[in-house]
């Protein structure tokens, strides 16, 4: 999807209410509908291929229309898309102090956590539930006293 969000395939704003969304969805599934684009282009030059699928004009296809009506007419999906955007946009600015395997890191059976000193004193914490267990996992983790963060690639497996 590039550098667009679900926010721009729909044409609304971030903090768009549900009836804005829904509003929003059908006035371009109305428009852009496959089967009103076959009835569009039957009633035209009969040169046109049909079998192409219907764009709009902001260049997106009616799959992605789609696609963003079911995240962002569904709260808790709608929630966590809106984090996953907030993480990805923090992550492009922020500097980063190293790049670390996740079996570099120290792990606190206890907490259930990986961790690491950060040079200001801070530490990097990745807990242990948000990992997963592909091994091309990768996290961004911000220090918890200065502006640096850790980027952490690999799968979690415990540090014996």
């Amino acid at each position: 999807m590039d550098n667009r969000t679900w926010y721009d395939v729909l044409g609304i704003s971030r903090n768009a209410s549900f009836s804005e969304i829904r509003q929003r969805f059908r006035e371009l599934s109305l428009k852009y509908h496959p089967d009103k684009q076959q009835q569009a282009v039957s009633q035209s030059l009969e040169s046109i291929d049909t079998t192409m699928a219907p764009v709009f004009p902001n260049g997106t296809d009616f799959i992605e229309l789609m696609q963003a009506w079911e995240i962002l007419s569904d709260d808790a999906k709608r929630a966590r898309y809106d984090a996953e955007l907030i993480c990805f946009e923090t992550v492009q600015d922020l500097p980063f102090h190293d790049e670390v395997q996740l079996n570099e890191m120290d792990f606190d059976e206890d907490g259930k956590v990986y961790y690491l000193e950060c040079r200001c004193g801070g530490e990097y914490v990745l807990k242990l539930q948000s990992t997963s267990s592909d091994a091309s996992s990768t996290w961004v983790l911000p220090c918890s006293t200065c502006t640096l963060g850790l980027k952490v690639t690999g799968c979690s497996q415990n540090n014996d």
